[in-house]
């Protein structure tokens, strides 16, 4: 019997990408990595980053937005631009019958990410947002361990991440101010671990927590959230920006203890769940585990876009999409509202 000849592999989504800094080359680097991607040509209001994109990266150099947007060559946009300006991007995009990829925070309010779902939607183009923490190993090996009762019944999860940002930023930079990012930490870090919740364990019905400010005008640079989930799950969720960097999860199941640093990327451990008088005397010692990638900063991100490629390609929806990603923004602003008002919120 003659084998099947392999599916052959379809044409590459051509895409432009706008201001990328530092995250937008990480991603361009991504691309790089599949055959899926062809990156077409760069829009950047500075003209040396434009420079430097093409010779770095090839591709053509557009002297505006609406440039980039006018070639019908270019497929897609991909936008990791600063958060405020994710939503008329993307409205702009979208109506000039482009697919796009947006980093995260989707938007800066919730109104805002609404009317970007609701156009998504009424223009039939793909609307894929850069939550890649559900594309690494470590978290589809985790949902394949809770499936299979690996970890037993899970009893809570805690999350505590954070990085140094508010120690060498700069006061000039756009994130020390309120309106271009409203949630600070939760908008900045929060919202990955809050799709990466969901899609472990389904959708969060409550909320709770507090935020501090380092002062008027300012985004919350620290914040402790609590989730009650539809299946009863309780997780709580740290974040802060004037310590070590550390983006750690644990999960508290009945058969033991599963740590995850870095979504799997780093050393992460599995304590057994021991008798009574083992646990007295510090229980059975914690075990490394090791996940097999794709990880989250490098082949994650190729993954994302490989998913959003392929959802242009197939018709489908992309893993994170405006819905999943406006959940995650309905959660951090709910952190806010119960900080501000004393009260638990209802989502």
């Amino acid at each position: 019997m003659t084998a099947a000849a392999p599916s052959p592999t379809p044409k590459p989504v051509r895409f432009g990408v706008v201001s990328p800094g530092r995250w937008g080359r990480k991603l361009l680097d991504a691309a790089k990595a599949s055959p899926l991607l062809a990156f077409a040509g760069v829009f950047s209001r500075n003209a040396k980053n434009r420079e430097e994109i093409v010779r770095d990266f090839g591709g053509a150099n557009y002297p505006s937005f609406a440039a980039l947007l006018a070639d019908p060559g270019i497929e897609a946009i991909v936008l990791p631009t600063p958060h405020f300006l994710h939503h008329a991007q993307t409205l702009a995009a979208l109506r000039a019958g482009k697919h796009v990829l947006v980093e995260k925070p989707i938007a800066t309010t919730l109104a805002q990410a609404e009317e970007m779902l609701q156009v998504g939607q009424e223009t039939g183009r793909v609307l894929a947002v850069g939550h890649q923490g559900r594309h690494t190993g470590g978290i589809k090996k985790v949902k394949a361990m809770l499936a299979a009762g690996e970890l037993g019944d899970v009893a809570a999860v805690v999350i505590v991440q954070g990085f140094p940002h508010a120690l060498f930023r700069q006061a000039d930079d756009w994130r020390t101010g309120e309106t271009a990012v409203p949630g600070g930490q939760l908008d900045e870090l929060g919202v990955h671990y809050f799709d990466v919740l969901a899609f472990l364990f389904g959708p969060v019905r409550r909320v709770t927590g507090f935020v501090q400010r380092p002062g008027p005008d300012r985004p919350p640079d620290t914040a402790t959230v609590a989730m009650h989930f539809d299946g009863g799950l309780i997780a709580s969720y740290t974040t802060y920006s004037a310590s070590v960097g550390s983006s750690r999860m644990t999960i508290l199941g009945s058969k033991g203890a599963l740590e995850l640093n870095r979504m799997g990327q780093d050393a992460c451990t599995w304590q057994p769940v021991a008798d009574l008088a083992t646990t007295r005397l510090g229980g059975l010692p914690a075990q490394p585990i090791k996940f097999e990638g794709p990880y989250l900063v490098t082949t994650a991100l190729t993954a994302e876009l490989e998913d959003f490629a392929g959802a242009i390609r197939e018709g489908r929806r992309p893993q994170v999409g405006a819905a999943e990603s406006l959940a995650t923004l309905r959660i951090s602003r709910a952190a806010m509202e119960a900080s501000a008002t004393g009260r638990t919120v209802e989502l």
